[in-house]
């Protein structure tokens, strides 16, 4: 495993919460710490879009200097280089702990008060660098929380509860919990079709995957574990490969990929049914 570079701010981050920023592409850790890819001399912020290095090959650094020193240069995707520290970014960063480790999410002027700042600027703040209000970013939280338990729960029921609704028709009034109801979500997507199709982007192969509602998955993955990670993702779920309909939100998505700032390629209509982790929902 790589040595992870703990300096500053980085030391009160645990190698977990690290690596989880890189995985979900999280903007709340942009400028709190960089990470760097042994294999590419390459270093980013935690929330750039290229694809997702292996673990052993990754470090941390506390600033885009000691990455500098150590060797790595700064990737021209995300130019890590570049970026500024936000204001109050510690203060953020507790207000996302906070949430992530109550049973029932701090209100907002308990959130803003913890950080010494009044309501509307503390949410105007925690806006921009997260993306997500912190009312949103409870409720992702929760549906997250509903998704993992869903799988070990007896009954949905009960995953209903220990996620933190109050009730089932909170979990299922909230449309973008899963691309799939918790009932079907428990059952493995029974019943469901799931239709399947792939890509070359610049940054690798991707697999796309879409329910009757739109796309609920988008994954950079080798040719030989494609089916592999559908039969895991739905298990109870009938597997097709997808039609021209399709293969046109494929080509539209590689676009986007591969050129990420260039909105003329960018097809904002392609219906999503989205079941990811919290920010891999904000960036889809």
């Amino acid at each position: 495993m790589a040595r992870d570079h703990k300096e500053g701010a980085l030391n009160r981050l645990t190698e977990h919460q690290c690596w989880r920023a890189v995985r979900e592409r999280d903007k709340a850790y942009d400028g709190v710490f960089f990470f760097a890819v042994l294999t590419t001399g390459i270093y980013c912020r935690p929330s750039c879009s290229s694809r997702r290095a292996n673990r052993e090959n990754v470090s941390f650094f506390e600033s885009a200097a000691s990455a500098e020193q150590a060797g790595y240069r700064a990737c021209k995707r995300c130019k890590p280089n570049q970026i500024q520290r936000p204001a109050h970014a510690e203060a953020i960063l507790r207000a996302c702990h906070a949430i992530e480790s109550a049973d029932q999410a701090p209100n907002l002027t308990a959130l803003a008060a913890e950080a010494c700042l009044s309501p509307a600027h503390f949410q105007r703040l925690f806006k921009a660098q997260v993306g997500l209000s912190p009312k949103q970013y409870a409720m992702a939280i929760r549906k997250q929380r509903l998704r993992e338990t869903l799988v070990e729960s007896e009954s949905v029921t009960q995953a209903i509860h220990d996620a933190g609704y109050g009730s089932a028709s909170r979990a299922y009034a909230e449309k973008t919990a899963s691309c799939l109801k918790p009932l079907k979500h428990l059952q493995g997507g029974d019943g469901e079709v799931i239709r399947y199709a792939s890509g070359e982007t610049s940054l690798g192969r991707i697999l796309v995957a879409a329910t009757d509602e739109g796309v609920c998955l988008v994954e950079f993955i080798e040719e030989t574990e494609e089916i592999a990670l559908l039969k895991k993702s739905f298990p109870s779920a009938k597997l097709q490969l997808g039609g021209s309909d399709l293969g046109r939100w494929v080509s539209s998505i590689v676009a986007a990929i591969d050129k990420p700032h260039d909105d003329a390629v960018i097809d904002k209509t392609i219906p999503l049914a989205v079941r990811g982790t919290v920010f891999q929902e904000e960036v889809w």
